[in-house]
């Protein structure tokens, strides 16, 4: 007794032969003998799959449930490794067409990212469950069908994997243009800086429990009201945003070197640090121990 499964495709037949030569070999070495044939049809490779086993019994109780699976895998991982990347592009490119080509790239890289994510928010991307929603689909198919035709079957019959491969680009898309906003940001502060007249030489800043922050000058020293006037503030206080005034204290010393200081449970967050670093580039240093961090020490830059 045969059974027998043709697969059309139009797209990386070459790689689907190799994974479909691999199953063919795992199924052979369950005892399942496997024909496949392949013929031209258009711009369509037809893979042709006969399937047989000595036993009728087998054949019919065993065989048909096992091969359709395995097909399956073999599709799915074809449509996982080949064209799930092309998809991805195609969405991207289709739908954000007046974007620069660096632009689209860049939405691109951060769109694989986002499918490599394990969190809550797109836990319902990672691989291995796309690979098997993509399957079941497949198998759901094959159980009423034994010609598939793989191209069709993603356009008509994975529309909720296409709507998440839309959700990934949209999620990339606010990335971007949210990278894009902190750049032009950061750029803005790189050109007051280059205009702002250096007030000191070198600046600690100390942030202190129960959360306010003190700037100090090379000797320890309070850095002088006459030039931060109204930046000396508490930032426990939850209506403004403390860090940002930090930000605009430092612009106004324009320092030669910033060395920050974390004594106790209140720190800077890692978006401040990164934004001072990519203002002041590598004038800014950590400290390692001082009299305000209770080591004998200070490092800067």
């Amino acid at each position: 007794m045969s059974n027998d499964i043709s697969i059309g495709i139009a797209k990386h037949t070459d790689a689907f032969r190799d994974t479909l030569g691999q199953t063919i070999r795992s199924l052979e070495n369950k005892g399942i003998k496997i024909c496949m044939r392949e013929k031209p049809n258009g711009r369509f490779i037809i893979f042709s799959c006969t399937g047989a086993t000595n036993s009728q019994l087998e054949a019919v109780t065993g065989l048909k449930p096992l091969f359709r699976n395995t097909l399956a895998a073999a599709i799915a991982e074809l449509i996982i490794s080949r064209w799930e990347k092309v998809m991805l592009f195609n969405i991207i490119k289709n739908d954000y067409a007046s974007l620069r080509k660096e632009e689209l790239q860049n939405i691109y890289e951060l769109a694989l990212g986002r499918m490599e994510q394990l969190d809550d928010e797109a836990g319902q991307l990672e691989l291995s469950r796309r690979k098997n929603r993509i399957q079941k689909s497949l198998d759901e198919f094959l159980l009423s069908s034994d010609h598939i035709n793989v191209d069709g079957f993603v356009v008509f019959r994975l529309k909720e994997y296409l709507a998440d491969l839309r959700w990934v680009v949209g999620r990339a898309v606010d990335d971007f243009l949210l990278e894009r906003e902190y750049q032009d940001f950061i750029n803005l502060l790189r050109f007051f800086l280059q205009h702002q007249e250096q007030r000191a030489a070198l600046v600690h800043v100390v942030v202190k429990p129960p959360g306010h922050f003190q700037l100090y000058d090379n000797d320890f020293r309070p850095v002088s009201y006459q030039y931060l006037e109204g930046f000396i503030v508490d930032i426990s206080h939850r209506e403004i945003d403390y860090e940002d005034v930090l930000i605009s204290a430092l612009i106004t010393l324009a320092p030669g070197q910033v060395v920050l200081h974390s004594p106790g449970t209140v720190k800077l967050t890692a978006h401040t640090v990164g934004t001072l670093r990519a203002v002041f580039e590598n004038h800014v240093g950590e400290c390692c121990g001082c009299q305000f961090c209770g080591g004998p020490e200070c490092a800067g830059g």
